[in-house]
């Protein structure tokens, strides 16, 4: 087996370790619920898509480009490293809400849908009793994947391709959710595809740079495959491995 096959291994056995993990741990912990009263009644999921995380100040980026996110993480565990098990949004969500594989889950092509036998990390949250509600952005996440499974309220907020300012739909839903439910278990899923709009025409905002074009040239482009930066945080080389 060569050098760079046995590395593709582990770093897959890896990742694979990990989504299992974090599956099993949150079955375990959700099925203790009802037993535990003092447990927390209230978990937000956040997806950004696109966003690079060299450009958060919490990972050492030096423009303040994100002071509400470095203040959460300032307060919470921080991963240096998490590797998705897939380039696009559909198959990357269906693994966060599945803890499955591409492979999987089979939420590889747009055409497909979730199969009925899979279950959501929605469909455990409901089975323990809580609200879940989700709101996202991107078409591909629309309720015709399949991924609205368990949900008792799933919004999609449809995205322009000439989107240049921050969508406010989705946090205003959000808050409203929050507010609704006040007290009562919920489980809310929320999705931004804001960083995926082009953002060259947007103008300096509370100290941050009017934004530029990257390079024509791939190896000029800190952070790409080619001439790529350090971690910001870890200081070690990216590679394959670490994307």
């Amino acid at each position: 087996m060569t050098s760079s096959r046995r590395r593709h291994v582990r770093v897959t056995w890896g990742l694979g370790v990990t989504l299992a993990v974090v599956t099993l741990a949150a079955a375990a912990w959700i099925a203790m619920v009802a037993r535990r009263p003092t447990t927390p009644r209230l978990f937000v999921l956040v997806s950004i898509d696109t966003l690079r995380p060299d450009h958060l100040g919490c990972y050492g980026y030096p423009r303040p480009t994100s002071p509400h996110l470095d203040a959460l993480a300032a307060e919470s565990v921080v991963f240096d490293d998490v590797t998705s098990p897939a380039p696009w949004t559909l198959p990357a969500h269906a693994s966060l809400l599945t803890g499955l594989y591409p492979s999987h889950h089979t939420l590889k092509t747009p055409e497909r849908m979730l199969p009925a036998s899979v279950a959501t990390l929605a469909d455990l949250f409901a089975s323990a009793g809580f609200v879940t509600a989700a709101v996202v952005n991107s078409l591909y996440l629309s309720p015709r994947s399949g991924l609205e499974r368990g949900f008792n309220h799933y919004l999609y907020v449809e995205e322009r391709a000439d989107q240049r300012e921050p969508s406010t739909r989705i946090t205003d839903q959000a808050i409203a959710w929050l507010r609704e439910y006040g007290g009562a278990p919920l489980f809310l899923f929320v999705h931004y595809y804001d960083v995926h709009g082009d953002r060259g025409d947007v103008g300096p905002r509370r100290g941050v740079p009017r934004a530029r074009r990257c390079p024509s040239r791939p190896d000029a482009v800190p952070g790409s495959r080619a001439g790529a930066a350090p971690h910001p945080r870890t200081g070690r080389p990216r590679g394959p491995a670490s994307r």
